[in-house]
């Protein structure tokens, strides 16, 4: 069994401040809100928002719509966390080698970034 792997505010904020190339998927996750300028347009460029009732079958559906190959870096987001990591785990049992989940979801992130913005 093929496990994603759990990242948190650091590995995420690298990952968009540094405009590294990834397909972002939110479950009612309002990721736009932690940045500005240019990592927000990267953002921008690479989310896709998606309602919490989103299923295995419906994101396959838009990763082949996207054209993604089974090596491209995915990252799911939702508000706690757990329901991105079963989505995640999901996919990488279908063969995904890049599926990420946020460990605490959305949540956690925006804590975080209140944390490293008061430092």
């Amino acid at each position: 069994m093929n496990q994603a792997i759990g990242i948190g505010f650091f590995q995420v904020d690298n990952l968009i401040r540094n405009r590294i190339p990834l397909f972002i998927v939110s479950l009612n996750a309002d990721l736009q809100d932690l940045y500005q300028g240019l990592e927000r347009d990267h953002l921008d460029r690479h989310l896709c928002s998606m309602s919490e009732n989103l299923d295995l079958n419906s994101l396959l559906e838009m990763i082949r719509e996207k054209q993604l190959r089974s090596f491209d870096a995915i990252l799911l987001v939702c508000a706690k966390g757990k329901l991105s990591q079963s989505l995640a785990n999901q996919l990488a049992n279908q063969g995904f080698a890049n599926c990420y989940f946020v460990e605490g979801g959305f949540e956690s992130l925006k804590a975080e970034a209140n944390e490293e913005k008061s430092i």
